[in-house]
């Protein structure tokens, strides 16, 4: 392991540490055949065996079990996920990270046109959210509340609904499909049919 000691000089954001492992069998004699991970996965079919993708995905997810049991072990409340976001149903925007020679340089106030780039995108990035918001407020208004579900006849019958356990609040179910919808329409299903 290589540790890249960050707390003796720079400014401590990027704490991090290099694992160095070879791609080649060790044995007796020294460095034998290279690893069936790296192995293409034509060559690992033939040997029968799955996909690289699938090796690394296993080895990644034993890490995450390794370290959420270190972390605890010591008490500590965060978790890490081997997943990517889709997996793990994050829906997010893909970020561009500048590489270290460029936040260096940015870091010593010298200016790239990496970091104008990645400024552009992230502004532009930006005014679509906004746009996509005020999208779904337009469809918001469109679809609103239902006849007869207004703030009133939700006070009025949330009166009631609280007389035993199971009663939710009439116009809970409608506010929950029409987010749905909403949520639907920000990945670009369904828009038409909530304006109809």
């Amino acid at each position: 392991m290589s540790s890249n000691p960050m707390f003796l000089k720079g400014d401590g954001r990027n704490y991090h540490a290099h694992l160095l492992a070879t791609t080649r069998a060790i044995e007796p004699g020294g460095f034998g055949e290279q690893a069936t991970i790296e192995w293409s996965d034509t060559n690992r079919r033939k040997a029968g065996w799955g996909p690289a993708k699938a090796e690394v995905l296993e080895i990644l997810e034993l890490w995450a079990e390794r370290v959420n049991g270190k972390l605890l072990e010591h008490g500590h409340e965060i978790r890490i996920d081997h997943r990517s976001l889709e997996a793990q149903g994050i829906e997010r925007e893909a970020t561009s990270h500048p590489g270290p020679a460029v936040t260096g340089m940015e870091r010593r106030r010298i200016e790239t046109e990496v970091g104008k780039r990645l400024e552009r995108e992230a502004l532009a990035a930006a005014q679509q959210r906004l746009e996509r918001a005020a999208a779904l407020g337009r469809i918001a208004r469109a679809v609103g509340p239902r006849k007869g579900r207004g703030p009133e006849h939700s006070r009025e019958r949330g009166r009631k609904g609280r007389n035993g356990p199971g009663h939710e609040l009439p116009g809970v179910a409608h506010r929950v499909a029409m987010l749905r919808h909403i949520a639907q329409a920000a990945r670009g299903d369904r828009a038409h049919d909530l304006l109809e």
